[in-house]
């Protein structure tokens, strides 16, 4: 069983994410703590920092306010049309990151983000890419 605890921090868009995990019989263990920001990932090791892959990014992803604040702080996000998402149109953004093109889909009636969509390498061949959906929000 897994206790989380998370923290998100608008003004340096840093969130904070303290898991505690115990068994039955067992635990509970020292809590991992995980710190991350648009760009990059850590998991907290005694004093130490350590970074993390790419792939620990995915949970901030589903913290819509994360979402927002990270497209905000970039810039470059850039009207892509609107596309049909759970029965109703919705506005699209898009933005090119080094990793490929995201996605964000945003409702038209109140601007809140509802699926988060970008493209993943292949964890085996790199190159082939998949479409990889997150849904956010309601």
């Amino acid at each position: 069983m897994n206790v989380n605890e998370a923290w998100f921090d608008p003004q340096t868009g840093v969130d904070r994410v303290s898991t505690q995990t115990t068994f039955p019989g067992g635990g509970p263990f020292p809590p991992q703590v995980t710190l991350r920001d648009a760009t990059r990932a850590f998991m907290q090791a005694e004093k130490n920092l350590n970074p993390l892959p790419a792939t620990s990014m995915q949970s901030r992803y589903l913290n819509p306010w994360a979402v927002i604040r990270d497209w905000a702080a970039a810039g470059d996000a850039r009207v892509a049309g609107r596309e049909l998402y759970r029965d109703y149109m919705r506005v699209v953004l898009a933005r090119a990151t080094p990793d490929g093109e995201q996605r964000l889909f945003l409702d038209p009636k109140n601007g809140f983000p509802v699926k988060f969509e970008l493209q993943e390498k292949h964890y085996l061949w790199g190159s082939a890419a998949s479409s990889t959906c997150i849904r956010i929000g309601h």
